[in-house]
């Protein structure tokens, strides 16, 4: 996967107990979604992220940026 679509931010993709996909930005965990599958969650998670930068910019606030990530 291309790590520009999310801006350097980790994903997390999971199974929740009501039979659901959820994905989410670690460091950003109100930016999710959910699908009925692993790729249908990652779809409507890369919209999610899309929109939420989309927010920010109308708002003319600065698009967080994730942490370094030390090695």
């Amino acid at each position: 996967m291309n790590k520009d679509i999310f801006d350097g931010f980790t994903v997390n993709i999971f199974f929740d107990e009501d039979g659901d996909y959820l994905a989410d930005l670690v460091e950003l965990p109100n930016v999710s979604a959910f699908g009925a599958t692993p790729v249908e969650a990652l779809g409507e998670l890369i919209t999610a992220w899309e929109l939420m930068k989309e927010c920010y910019q109308e708002d003319g606030e600065p698009i967080p940026k994730p942490l370094k990530k030390s090695v």
